[in-house]
């Protein structure tokens, strides 16, 4: 049987939450800026909704970082490899109700490669991915979340949109060559703060209610809706990250990064520090 994972607690930001600080204005990410990506994989497969997940399923990620200092560019192609059941993961949503939605997951195995923006080799591992949380929509969630007050069905579509979410972001958290440029963006925690919670806590929230539509996100033959919303990462209480995510239904090839479309954030206490991500390709 597999082994179950701990549980993990994702916080849901409510009404009363801090409020958002906006992304400053940004270079739009272009794939011409990866030289290295046409040879990673190329193009994408028309959307289909299927249960079943195939092995050398892939997905590829331009990401950018901008500092004061220059720019990086890092190309990340995830590649599903394993799809046996794996550990099981559960999650825990505080939703505001007295009771927080539980969901639990088997896991799939994804490899996580990270290139240089020319395609060289930075490093390669494998993560298990809870998949059954990818099913969430967000484009869906979304709608929920702007049309209150919302029944026990909605809820928990609102709730899983996070844990999917959450998901996703964990995948880049748990490679060490992506951790390193996630932490170069957000805000670092004081010795103090370390000291006082005896450690580090992340957690996440997003205002799925503030979503916009969003058209033509991804070249044909992708023809499926999508939504653009806020999300903010907070370290120990304090917002860490400010950052806006766009994302399209998660059906065949999409599903296999949530539907995450791309992703851009700054840290709160220097916008000159933020970064960008796009998929570049997903292929079935």
């Amino acid at each position: 049987m597999p082994r179950q994972l701990p549980a993990l607690l994702l916080l849901l930001a409510g009404c009363a939450s801090a409020p958002i600080v906006p992304p400053p204005p940004m270079t739009t990410l272009s794939a011409a800026e990866f030289p290295g990506a046409a040879a990673l994989l190329q193009g994408f497969a028309a959307p289909e909704e299927r249960d079943d997940w195939r092995v050398g399923e892939a997905a590829l990620y331009g990401l950018r970082l901008e500092r004061p200092d220059g720019e990086r560019r890092w190309l990340v192609r995830l590649t599903l490899v394993d799809t046996r059941p794996g550990p099981i993961s559960e999650f825990y949503a505080n939703t505001g109700e007295a009771e927080p939605e539980a969901f639990t997951s088997p896991s799939h195995r994804y490899r996580v490669e990270v290139f240089d923006g020319d395609g060289a080799t930075l490093g390669s591992s494998d993560v298990d991915v809870p998949f059954g949380f990818f099913q969430f929509d967000f484009v869906t969630a979304c709608q929920d979340a702007r049309h209150p007050p919302l029944d026990a069905a909605a809820t928990r579509r609102v709730a899983g949109a996070h844990v999917a979410l959450f998901s996703f972001l964990r995948i880049l958290q748990q490679d060490p060559v992506l951790s390193d440029v996630l932490w170069q963006v957000i805000d670092k925690p004081s010795l103090w703060s370390v000291l006082t919670r005896l450690g580090i806590s992340i957690g996440m929230a997003s205002d799925l209610d503030l979503a916009s539509d969003e058209a033509n996100v991804l070249p044909a033959p992708w023809d499926r809706a999508a939504v653009r919303f806020p999300l903010r990462i907070t370290v120990n209480g304090t917002q860490a990250l400010a950052a806006e995510i766009v994302a399209t239904t998660p059906v065949v090839p999409m599903r296999l990064g949530a539907g995450i479309v791309g992703i851009t954030g700054h840290r709160p206490s220097d916008p000159r520090v933020r970064f960008a991500a796009m998929v570049l390709a997903a292929t079935r």
